[in-house]
């Protein structure tokens, strides 16, 4: 039918904060002040224009004038065999807004979607439903931020054949919710996927968290094991966090993890995770020459193998120490006292190549003016947090 008079009628104009339909609201966030307006009647197949008005709350932490908002549009007709397909309408608005006390004039544009939609948005996005007289309006670029006070203007352009009659119209606003999770990165994993620690050592965490709604006090780091676990430090400097803790005597040695927990003041949350190497066991040391009743009568060579598996040797650790014996006495620390007696002290084992498990020493014994007897050999080596193990010749 076409050219005929129909009537569009504003029943009412609802500015409702939550709707069961789909989550993207919270019960907290409801707009007021609303104001609609009658729309006159019009010929199907031409264009009216309606508008309304919004204010929001100012005491609401959560309303920030950064919070994106959609508009749902419901058009119905009162007439039940002659309901509203999709197509019926097409509706496009703008909002208008003023800055600077109201002396300069904008507008925001917005569309409208009689479809099934994704809106990507700047705090996530959301999947709405529509159809048959159902409108999503959004505008991606500006995100219909909130303001303080907002005009809302629709042009609503009805199909030529639209059956003649009284429809209505209604409007639901929404805040669209955060639905990103915060971005967590550890930025010194090499620090502890190929590092090891042992109790009393300090450790730091270095992470970047960004998340515009992060929810700081629910930030948190903490190390994992076995049933066990310790919260870290936190420190927040130059956009970077640190966690750090001092590790206790009672964690086990072994691989354990280190979680970095984030998470925003809407429930989203991520995490970063990162190995920790826990190593309290010595270097392991073996004797490779000289074999105990050996005899020499100048040179004798001490040769041992050290090998740490975890934590690797500290070369530089690596000693041995030669004591005159008497009998089953052997020279004390200081090789004086009752018994005047030879006593080397501890003195370097020379590693046989950089990274070599061997480390050896020819010791003179004619330039030290050892005597003729017995002599006890010890050795002892540290890996390089300090876990240290001797080796006594018997």
């Amino acid at each position: 039918m076409k050219n005929k008079k129909i009537n569009l009628i504003i029943a009412s104009i609802l500015i409702i904060g939550i709707v069961a339909s789909f989550g993207i609201v919270s019960a907290d966030r409801e707009l007021s002040n609303a104001k609609g307006i009658q729309i006159e009647d019009f010929v199907a197949g031409s264009t009216v224009e309606a508008n309304f008005s919004y204010d929001y709350f100012e005491g609401l932490e959560e309303n920030t004038e950064d919070s994106p908002l959609i508009f749902k549009l419901d058009v119905n007709s009162e007439e039940k065999d002659y309901p509203v397909w999709r197509g019926d309408f097409n509706i496009n608005g703008y909002i208008e807004r003023h800055r600077i006390f109201g002396l300069f004039l904008y507008k925001v544009p917005f569309s409208c979607k009689e479809l099934n939609r994704t809106i990507n948005h700047s705090l996530g996005s959301e999947t709405v439903s529509g159809g048959n007289g159902t409108f999503y309006c959004y505008n991606r670029s500006a995100d219909l931020k909130l303001d303080r006070h907002d005009n809302v203007f629709l042009d609503i352009k009805s199909e030529p054949a639209l059956y003649p009659g009284n429809y209505s119209l209604s409007a639901k606003m929404f805040y669209l919710n955060d639905t990103y999770a915060p971005e967590v990165e550890i930025l010194n994993k090499e620090n502890f996927e190929r590092v090891y620690y042992k109790s009393g050592n300090n450790i730091e965490v270095k992470t970047s968290i960004s998340d515009v709604n992060l929810n700081k006090e629910e930030t948190i780091g903490k190390i994992f094991w076995n049933e066990s676990e310790i919260k870290l430090a936190k420190n927040y400097q130059n956009g970077t966090y640190y966690f750090s803790e001092t590790l206790p005597d009672e964690i086990p040695e072994g691989n354990h993890t280190i979680e970095i927990f984030a998470k925003d003041i809407f429930g989203n949350s991520a995490t970063d995770k990162t190995r920790l190497l826990i190593d309290e066991t010595a270097p392991e040391i073996e004797l490779i020459s000289p074999f105990s009743d050996d005899v020499y009568s100048e040179i004798m060579l001490i040769n041992a193998s050290v090998i740490d598996e975890k934590a690797g040797v500290n070369p530089d650790s690596v000693r041995y120490r030669l004591r005159e014996m008497n009998g089953t006495n052997i020279c004390s620390g200081t090789g004086f006292g009752a018994w005047d007696c030879y006593n080397s002290g501890w003195k370097e084992l020379n590693e046989m190549k950089e990274g070599s498990e061997f480390f050896t020493k020819e010791v003179n014994t004619t330039k030290l003016n050892l005597t003729s007897g017995e002599y006890w050999l010890d050795i002892k080596a540290k890996d390089i947090l300090g876990n240290e193990a001797y080796l006594k010749n018997d």
